[in-house]
């Protein structure tokens, strides 16, 4: 109603009364430090978040690499059986054959072996295989015949011969 309007009010000089100034400081650190930890605590949120992602994705990744390898795995057995199964229906006996010598080769890979000469031995045997830690299997002779050996007469031809 005057005709005054007013535009700006500005303050040149704001100081504390002198009784007050430490305490005055001790607050403004405090919001300083508030501050700090504030921001250390989003900074230190966001790196964990981050690292719990890439975890996260390094553990999927590989859970889908597993998956894809057995899935791999099992089609390739599958397929493997379907062709021994076509197989053993033109040959049975030859396709049963050969598994039995497979299934043999594998089951005595890196083990010891007794191999007696049949020169020598029984002459109707081509050969004697001892398996002492299987005793249900032990000595099977695979000759003319296919007859077995009693397992007292296999330890008996794998004694150490004594001198006469």
């Amino acid at each position: 109603r005057l005709g005054v309007t007013i535009v700006a009010v500005a303050f040149q000089d704001v100081r504390p009364p002198l009784a007050v100034v430490d305490s005055f400081r001790d607050v403004a650190r405090a919001e300083s430090r508030k501050s700090l930890r504030t921001i250390e605590g989003y900074t230190y949120q966001d790196e964990n978040i981050q690292e719990a992602e890439g975890v996260a994705a390094t553990t999927q990744a590989r859970a889908e690499a597993e998956r894809s390898a057995r899935t791999a795995r099992s089609k390739g057995s599958a397929d493997a059986f379907l062709a021994i199964v076509s197989a053993r229906a033109a040959f049975p006996t030859l396709t049963d054959l050969r598994l039995f010598w497979a299934a043999m080769s594998e089951s005595m890979a890196g083990k010891s072996k007794v191999l007696i000469d049949s020169a020598r031995a029984d002459p109707a045997a081509r050969a004697r295989f001892f398996w002492p830690a299987a005793p249900a299997l032990a000595p099977a002779t695979i000759g003319p015949e296919n007859r077995s050996i009693h397992p007292k007469a296999a330890e008996a031809a794998i004694a150490p011969q004594t001198s006469r």
